[in-house]
């Protein structure tokens, strides 16, 4: 009798056992999120590799795995329990998942039953300084059984609601980085005047809104050459020409047989002496090689006066177009510019900031 009462438990043990070796297989791969800031917002998306995955009950862990190279990983979660899935990396703000075994009716554990339940990406990303993250302390998702289709899901009325507020915490993460990239590019705008004062104070806002970012770091070093551009051409002609080609040489000695003696004005400073044309009357070829030599010098300034007159239009109308958002514009009267100025600071600085607005505003 004893023997079969045994027999009888050891029968009920299996049938016990048997019913709980079905598992839960949940399948997912994790991403690592990265934000390259400068005057715009750049994200990168990378597979996470030794991300930890860890299976909590009762705050005990259960099972701890990583994710495979290419951010995949795979866990058996036991029948007839509630877990929590926790997924995390380095530097990275952590996410909870929760997951019930429990609720499957005994004819379905019975049967051939091998649930598998293929999660959605998991991301990992590093904080963004100002914002509150004490929603991922909460359960993200919760995944249960349904009857309906004897399969694992999340729970739809949990998860909207969750998602609503994730939708936020990300809408908060956006306006800060905005933020910051905005002060960048004004920044850049006013190294581009030059006004280096606001520019330094506009990059080290950005620093104090997102701290250590390279973008505003590298244009703060550059604030010491900020407002000293290349020599212009005029400059340069100028400093290159020869005396006589500055100003032609007046004889102030009046020449014989001339029926009028010309003074020059007192005091007066270089730039408003003009060479006198002499009359007629006596020494014709001097005055007429005088003459000629003053319109050659006339001349050969035009075009630098020009060119600079050119440069100086072209950026305006460059930094006019760019508050149009008409980039190509914008784009075009700064390439002109620098064929007249090869590699002029200020030009560059423009064209990048308007290429860099045009990939922002033009899908």
């Amino acid at each position: 009798m004893i023997l079969r009462h045994l027999i009888l438990i050891l029968f009920l043990s299996c049938q016990v056992l048997w019913a709980q070796t079905w598992q839960l297989e949940i399948k997912s791969k994790v991403e690592l999120w990265t934000w390259n800031l400068s005057t715009q917002i750049e994200k990168n998306v990378t597979p996470l590799e030794k991300a930890s995955i860890k299976l909590i009950k009762s705050g005990v862990v259960v099972k701890e795995i990583r994710s495979a190279l290419d951010g995949s990983f795979s866990i058996q979660i036991p029948a007839n329990g509630i877990y929590e899935l926790l997924v995390s990396y380095p530097k990275c703000n952590p996410k909870k998942i929760i997951i019930s075994t429990q609720g499957v009716p005994k004819e379905v554990s019975e049967s051939d039953f091998k649930p598998v339940y293929p999660m959605k990406g998991v991301i990992m990303a590093k904080p963004i300084p100002g914002v509150d993250y004490s929603l991922l302390k909460e359960d993200l998702i919760k995944i249960k059984y349904f009857e309906k289709g004897s399969v694992f899901d999340k729970d739809d009325a949990n998860a909207e609601l969750i998602f609503e507020k994730l939708a936020e915490l990300r809408q908060k993460e956006d306006d800060i980085m905005n933020l910051f990239c905005k002060l960048n590019r004004d920044g850049d705008a006013a190294m581009a005047i030059p006004d280096c004062p606001l520019a330094k104070s506009l990059y080290e806002k950005a620093l104090k809104t997102i701290p250590n970012e390279w973008y505003p770091l590298q244009q703060l070093k550059k604030i010491g050459a900020c407002g000293i551009a290349a020599p212009s051409k005029t400059n340069s002609a100028k400093t290159d020409a020869t005396p006589s080609q500055v100003q032609p040489k007046v004889d102030p000695t009046p020449k014989p047989n001339t029926s009028t003696t010309v003074k020059s004005p007192k005091a007066a400073p270089a730039s408003t002496i003009v060479p006198v044309k002499p009359q007629p009357t006596g020494n014709v070829n001097n005055s007429q090689t005088t003459v000629q030599t003053s319109e050659q010098n006339q001349n050969s300034a035009v075009p630098q006066v020009l060119g600079q007159y050119q440069y100086d239009s072209l950026l305006q109308f460059a930094r006019q177009a760019l508050t149009q958002k008409q980039f190509d514009e914008g784009i075009n009267a700064c390439k002109k510019a620098l064929k007249i100025r090869k590699n002029d600071y200020d030009a560059t600085i423009l064209l990048d900031r308007i290429q860099n607005e045009k990939r922002i505003h033009v899908p």
